[in-house]
């Protein structure tokens, strides 16, 4: 766990370091660093002032100086580097213990283009441009290949943005009121004190968790919060589904008045999805609205539950039908929690990400395929958040786009609920999934192989690909019938089209959803 989390973005000369570590320094809400900017501001004159004046060793002198400034900067900072500045072995455990390195891969042609009008300011290049420029990439092929890297290459500053966000493991969710910050780190939870303080945020702090999870991390939570100087309670819920309604919100506001809380207080949902929904929830109605921070423990809260901005709980007649839209003030995601999971939990979040795929990251549905996904949780974790993220900022409440997001849970919810939640809700959705996808081929919007293909990906996570026959029908079909989506009597679906495709609103008799429903059954 790093005392300093920079970013910094690496690359060749003219790749575009400092002007997209400018726009990620933006979009996250971080101070902006450009090195070679400092190094000038220092020096009081130009960086090929100071090669043709001193030489090139004067000025990797004072560039490693100048890192060492920025390195130990207190907040942190997206930094664009020069093009040689970790060509030391020094400056690269420098920066690698300070923060994360991405590199920008640029090819001749891209570099050219972006430094028309900047060749003479590039002293390496001086000359016969070209040559020294194709020779320079070839030289420094293999450094740069060592780093984590986001092509540049004939993508949109849209996608090169949002591959930016995924290799730094940094989001800020925009739209609902003031922005916050999602943040993936590993170890994160052992600092958790420290992060709350820099943050800003008050106490008392009350811990929500569940009598699975508290035990795991409730006790290192409240000597973190300790060490920082707060002042915590903690309410220790059931875990489940089935505990998720009123008379859990009622424990959690009997702990705030108990633990003293006032409208600068915070509450702490340190659990998986329900644990999220209550915590929060309960945030925004105590008081009339305070501050609560999401810490997520479940692959499914990570990649789902705790972002966005859902909060609620379930009544007897369906799920989530009673809620708000309350942002947190910070999500902080540690995947070393994952450690901890069963691994029918695991698959019960991977049922999320593999909606995730099907909505806008087709490799998300191609790890699901092949069953590389037992190796790759933490590498996935910050590409399925990001397929969420970028729809909640394009549609925080839910007015339009965001409805893509129901795929699978509009049938899910249903069978979950009329199971009486023995299935799990990954386990739900993707039955939810696997219906509504046959749904979409019966009316001709979808591919007909594409249910075979989400099936597969089910078999290979290990989630089931049939409804349990025991299920009546009648009951799932009313479930649905209480839905949050319908709108006018009418349910509203969101239905694929294809792997990277999925439409919403569209009504669908129920007499086909039955039909498919009937033929799932095991």
């Amino acid at each position: 766990m790093l005392e300093r989390d920079h970013i910094f973005i690496y690359g060749p000369p003219g790749s575009g370091k400092s002007y997209l570590g400018s726009r990620l320094a933006q979009i996250l809400g971080l101070p902006f660093i450009d090195l070679d900017q400092e190094i000038e501001r220092e020096a009081g004159v130009a960086i090929s002032e100071i090669f043709s004046a001193s030489g090139e060793g004067s000025f990797r002198r004072q560039e490693s100086e100048q890192l060492k400034k920025v390195s130990q900067c207190g907040k942190d900072s997206v930094v664009a580097l020069g093009g040689g500045t970790l060509l030391t072995e020094e400056n690269q455990q420098l920066v690698e213990s300070s923060g994360r390195v991405i590199c920008l891969h640029a090819d001749e042609s891209t570099i050219v283009r972006n430094l028309d009008n900047h060749k003479n300011t590039r002293p390496l290049l001086a000359g016969d441009f070209h040559s020294k420029l194709r020779i320079l990439l070839e030289q420094r092929a293999e450094h740069y290949n060592q780093f984590s890297h986001v092509d540049v290459r004939q993508r949109s500053e849209d996608q090169i943005l949002n591959d930016l966000q995924i290799e730094s493991h940094r989001f800020n969710i925009q739209g609902m009121g003031k922005p916050y910050a999602v943040r993936l780190q590993p170890g994160s939870l052992d600092r958790v004190g420290k992060i709350l303080q820099d943050s800003g945020l008050r106490g008392p702090i009350l811990i929500v968790s569940d009598r699975n999870i508290y035990p795991l991390y409730g006790r290192q939570v409240e000597l973190r919060l300790q060490q920082a100087g707060f002042v915590s309670a903690a309410v220790v819920l059931e875990p489940g589904e089935k505990d998720k309604n009123l008379a859990a919100i009622q424990r959690i506001w009997d702990g705030c008045v108990s633990a003293g809380m006032e409208r600068a207080s915070t509450i702490l949902a340190l659990g998986g999805g329900v644990v999220s929904d209550l915590a929060g929830f309960a945030a925004s109605s105590y008081m009339r609205g305070i501050a609560w921070v999401a810490y997520p423990t479940s692959l499914l809260a990570m990649v789902d539950a705790s972002l966005g901005g859902k909060t609620g709980f379930d009544l007897p007649q369906g799920k989530n039908l009673i809620g708000a839209f309350y942002a947190p003030t910070k999500v902080l995601v540690d995947p070393n929690c994952l450690a901890s999971l069963p691994i029918s939990e695991v698959r019960n979040g991977m049922a999320e990400v593999l909606k995730h795929g099907i909505i806008a990251d087709p490799s998300l549905v191609e790890l699901c395929r092949s069953g590389r996904w037992h190796s790759n949780l933490v590498n996935l974790l910050p590409k399925a958040m990001a397929v969420k993220i970028k729809i909640l900022c394009a549609d925080p409440y839910e007015k339009g786009q965001r409805a893509v997001l129901n795929f699978g849970h509009t049938v899910g919810h249903a069978i979950e609920l009329v199971s009486g939640f023995r299935l799990r809700h990954g386990e739900a959705v993707g039955l939810g999934m696997l219906a509504e996808a046959q749904i979409s081929v019966q009316l001709g919007l979808a591919e007909p192989e594409l249910p075979a293909e989400i099936a597969l990906c089910l078999k290979q996570l290990g989630l089931p690909v049939s409804i349990p026959g025991a299920l009546p029908i009648d009951a799932i079909l009313a479930a649905m019938q209480k839905d949050k989506k319908i709108e006018g009597g009418r349910i509203k679906f969101a239905l694929p089209q294809r792997v990277g495709r999925v439409d919403f609103g569209i009504e669908v008799e129920i007499e086909l959803v039955r039909s498919v429903i009937m033929q799932l059954m095991g």
